[in-house]
């Protein structure tokens, strides 16, 4: 401190099937720092478990210790962003026999600790990419969050690829929304400057298809493509009619209220096909299906031909007055 030596450490961290580091590395950083990064970890550190088909392991992971300057009254300086420490990939779900690309988004919740203590699934590609997603968030880890000098709960949200891309953004600060989301290396978050506050994402303005890079072929024919999932950024098929929820009595009485997501094939006519159920409270999940049954969709073109789209649809259950 005297010498004002500061700045992140880079260490090899090994922990074991409880979560417990069992050892550690000296990687990068000043040397002056390593015998204490190495000492904080060891001593104070404690992991989830982390878990492999089912069963927890023994991991070792990169991880950063930084040490953060003071200002003249001996107070943390305020965050200029949101660090990851540890970023955890997901399992690819063995039920695909290839990679067919897509990702997730959560919600995670940050606590003091940089430790994520609540995620929540905000949409899903595929219904089986949801869970692994979630599990894989549960085991980030966060550099604590300074604000006024003191660490604060915040929370981001992450968009978690199967194909070693992830987008990351914040949940939103004291001046308006986060910055749109950008396709950026794995593991890396969008700068913010101010405090953050609970707020839905913003994502960048819808685009049509302009390439094959936009969409991933799922099924074909003689004549191309006959089924297709379309890329985060680009508009997919768009609603022609709606029904009414229908919200559930047994729901209202119980004042059950919540997002359910579904994924679906909308069809070369624009009709809903293979229907899944991909999260949400289960007091709600039939009446989004049916809704969602009786919708119709303006037909898909790709290039001036109808194809097949498979893509989430999100409906949000919300109590008046509530």
């Amino acid at each position: 401190i005297d010498k004002g030596i500061k700045g992140p450490v880079q260490v090899k961290v090994v922990f074991d099937e409880t979560g417990s580091v069992i050892g550690g590395d000296f990687v990068s950083g000043d040397p002056m720092l390593m015998a204490a990064a190495l000492d904080t970890v060891r001593k104070y550190w404690k992991f989830k478990p982390y878990y492999r088909g089912g069963h927890p392991v023994q991991v070792r992971v990169p991880e950063t210790v930084d040490f953060r300057p003071v200002n003249g009254k001996g107070v943390l300086e305020d965050s200029e962003e949101l660090i990851v420490e540890r970023h955890v990939d997901p399992e690819h779900p063995k039920t695909f026999e290839r990679d067919i690309g897509g990702d997730a988004t959560v919600r995670v919740q940050i606590n003091e600790d940089g430790m994520v203590d609540g995620v929540e699934l905000i949409k899903s590609y595929a219904p089986a990419y949801a869970d692994p997603a979630v599990d894989a968030a549960r085991q980030w880890r966060f550099e604590p969050f300074i604000r006024d000098g003191k660490a604060v709960r915040t929370s981001a949200y992450l968009r978690i690829g199967f194909s070693a891309q992830i987008r990351v953004w914040l949940a939103g600060s004291k001046e308006g929304p986060s910055p749109p989301p950008t396709l950026i290396p794995y593991g890396v978050i969008v700068a913010e400057k101010d405090a953050l506050a609970p707020a839905a994402p913003h994502p960048a303005p819808l685009r049509p298809v302009t390439s094959a890079n936009d969409y991933v072929v799922l099924a074909s024919g003689a004549d191309g493509p006959t089924r297709i999932r379309l890329n985060q950024e680009i508009q997919g098929p768009v609603a022609i009619h709606n029904v009414p929820l229908d919200y559930p009595l047994e729901a209202k009485q119980k004042a059950v209220q919540g997002t359910v997501i579904l994924n679906t094939v909308i069809d070369q006519k624009g009709v809903p096909r293979n229907i899944a159920v991909v999260s949400g409270p289960v007091e709600l999940k039939q009446a989004a299906i049916e809704a969602l049954k009786q919708r119709r969709y303006q037909p898909f073109l790709l290039f001036g031909r109808p194809v097949e789209v498979e893509m989430p649809v999100q409906f949000n259950f919300t109590l008046v007055g509530r």
